[in-house]
């Protein structure tokens, strides 16, 4: 029985420690990649991912600069 305690806090020990490795680490990424979009990121279908925050808003205000000064009428149906 103690031989099976033992195993099992080492077993526990080895996971958080792999954990803790990880958070780390995701630490580490995301702290080196702060002026970074995350890859994968899309705004209204413009691919935006991997650039840094200024080049991602001026692609975005490229693509939809016909739509600048558009006028804009909601109707809603009681």
């Amino acid at each position: 029985m103690r031989t099976i305690a033992r195993w099992l806090n080492r077993l526990l020990f080895v996971v958080v420690l792999f954990l803790a490795a990880g958070i780390i680490g995701l630490g580490f990424y995301a702290a080196s990649h702060t002026d970074q979009v995350f890859e994968g990121v899309t705004v209204a279908g413009v691919p935006i991912g991997g650039l840094s925050e200024a080049a991602a808003r001026q692609r975005v205000d490229e693509r939809f600069r016909d739509y600048a000064g558009a006028q804009l009428t909601l109707v809603h149906d009681d």
